[in-house]
Formats: structure tokens, C-alpha cells, sequence
């Protein structure tokens, strides 16, 4: 069974240790990977470590996360689908969001419980990928 690659990109070190304590309890079978930085994530794709999955937090501002973004619609073989996380819940954020390309947006803070509901949209994106749906 493949292992899918989610790339979590947050600032935040508390935001990151929740994420992977989650997937090890709630979902085995993603490979969870954190970087603090969209530099770092770059440096990453650069490396050709690609993940199937990123999800981008936008506290690092519109045009990082829009950077970022793109490189993973530019990668060779297939685009890689992205959700920004925010902790902006209005119609500007997500449409922002939506018009720089990403496939989803979800609204922070993401608590521990919310993480199976979350890794079942993980999985959907996934699942759309490998043309599942």
C-alpha cells in the first residue's frame, strides 16, 4: 500500500508537533513531513523530496503562499494539490486563498479531535490524485 506524502508548512512549532502526534494516532498511512518556513518547503521541492499533499499555513502572507503554490502546479510528472490553513475564518481569506491557486481551505486552530475529519479530506485530495474520484 503507498505511503502518501503530506507536507505540513507552519511557522508555528506547536501547530507542527499536534500534526504529526495526530497522524501517528489517526492515520498511519500518510507520511506526515513539517518544515517552519515556505524557504524550507522550497529547499525541500528543490531536493526533489515532493510530497502528494501540502498543506500551507497562510500566516506567512499572500504571496509566500502563493509562491509556493505555484512551484507545487510546476513540478514535473503532476501538480501537487495544496490547502491553506488559516486562522482567518472570512469570505476575503478563503477567496484569496482560492484565487492563488489552492484546492481547499480550512480554518485554524485545528484541534486534536478535528484531525480524523481533517485526514478524511486528506485522504479525498489523495484520493482525487490518483483518480479515485
Amino acid at each position: 500500500m503507498k505511503r502518501w506524502r503530506v507536507l505540513l508548512v507552519d511557522a508555528d512549532p506547536v501547530e507542527r508537533e499536534r500534526a504529526l502526534d495526530a497522524a501517528v494516532e489517526f492515520a498511519p498511512d500518510l507520511d506526515m513531513h513539517t518544515v517552519d518556513s515556505v524557504a524550507g518547503s522550497l529547499l525541500l521541492l528543490g531536493a526533489g523530496r515532493v510530497p502528494d499533499l501540502a498543506l500551507i499555513d497562510r500566516g506567512f502572507g499572500r504571496d509566500a503562499c502563493q509562491e509556493l503554490i505555484e512551484a507545487l502546479r510546476l513540478l514535473p510528472g503532476r501538480p501537487v494539490p495544496s490547502v491553506v490553513v488559516s486562522a482567518d475564518d472570512d469570505d476575503d481569506a478563503h477567496e484569496d486563498s482560492l484565487v492563488s491557486g489552492a484546492d481547499d481551505f480550512w480554518v485554524k486552530p485545528l484541534e486534536y479531535d478535528d484531525f480524523p475529519r481533517l485526514f478524511t479530506l486528506v485522504r479525498f485530495h489523495l484520493g482525487r490524485l490518483a483518480g479515485g474520484l
